[in-house]
């Protein structure tokens, strides 16, 4: 019998799958329009031409919708529909499908910044996953990359790497979330990406924290504390926050645990506060997860993913 528990930490509530012994956080995705909640590595070269400021939307498209599309991996040519935003309004895949035709124009976004913009093509449902796939023109050299419909800068606060001298800081923070939960603390912790950014806008930096350990790389079975996490941290307020993870206290066979990891920061919607973006890897599949922070919490806005 699979028991169900729920544990309380602060800014976390977090749901426990005893029986199957997978911790998976985060909220399911919305099938409709929802209210926005909040209140208003390195980077790749690609192929397009660089620009200094973004570039106005097509005049065919309506100025208050902006879609969201992320490059595919391993197909230059191609992109993911993630979604859109309209009049501070989410919307899922499906009803940003709807509203392209084709020919819009959207900034290109790097980790590191504007990288040019390129045309899309009207969206295509495939199978068997269910995601939206247009074409870019030109096609692009940099996998990964962010496309935006909206003319705004969806960068307006750069994230800045840490010096490694630094990351005690935050292997302490995980170190601390991880015995909270009384989940096995590896000896040592490896954090596989560190960042820090202005989500907010009000100065001080929240730290962007992702780390996984798998005992191995196909993630189609679990060892006992095998575990991937993406974590929020506020320094000055000493407080740390799940956004997303899946953790196994025990060995399970056929778990096919998601790993995950932090891909960009980036507003997609323009009210000024950036968006967490997240990178999903699992035994034949993966996608991308779009997480609004509210100056609290980060809640599931956007998902797209696909399991072969």
């Amino acid at each position: 019998m699979m028991i169900k528990k729920t544990k309380i930490f602060p800014f976390l509530a977090m749901t426990i799958l005893v029986g199957a012994c997978n911790v998976n956080l985060g909220a399911t995705p919305p099938t409709n329009p929802v209210p926005i909640n909040s209140p208003s590595g390195s980077a790749e070269s690609p192929v397009a031409e660089t620009e200094s400021s973004p570039a106005t939307p097509s005049p065919d498209l309506p100025a208050p919708f902006a879609p969201i599309v992320i490059g595919a991996s391993g197909d230059p040519q191609s992109a993911i529909l993630l979604g859109g935003t309209e009049n501070g309004v989410w919307m899922d895949a499906a009803a940003a499908a709807a509203r392209l035709s084709g020919g819009e124009v959207y900034n290109l976004y790097s980790p590191a910044g504007l990288a040019g913009t390129a045309v899309g093509t009207a969206p295509i449902q495939d199978m068997p996953c269910g995601q939206y796939i247009l074409q870019w023109d030109p096609p692009l050299s940099a996998a990964s990359l962010i496309g935006l419909g909206g003319g705004w800068d969806a960068l307006p606060r750069s994230p800045e790497d840490p010096p490694i001298s630094d990351f005690r800081i935050y292997t302490d923070a995980a170190s601390g979330f991880m015995a909270s939960m009384d989940f096995p603390v590896p000896d040592p912790l490896r954090l596989t990406r560190l960042v820090l950014a202005d989500l907010d806008g009000d100065g001080p930096m929240e730290a962007l924290i992702s780390a996984s350990r798998f005992s191995e790389d196909t993630l189609h079975d679990a060892a006992a504390g095998d575990f991937s996490m993406v974590l929020l941290f506020r320094e000055a307020a000493a407080e740390t926050t799940l956004i997303i993870g899946n953790f196994f206290p025990k060995a399970k066979s056929l778990a096919f645990p998601k790993a995950y990891s932090i891909l960009s920061m980036l507003d997609l919607n323009g009210d000024g506060w950036m968006e967490v973006i997240v990178d999903v890897s699992r035994w034949e599949g993966g996608g991308t997860l779009v997480f609004a922070y509210n100056g609290v919490t980060a809640d599931l806005v956007l998902d797209s993913m696909c399991s072969l």
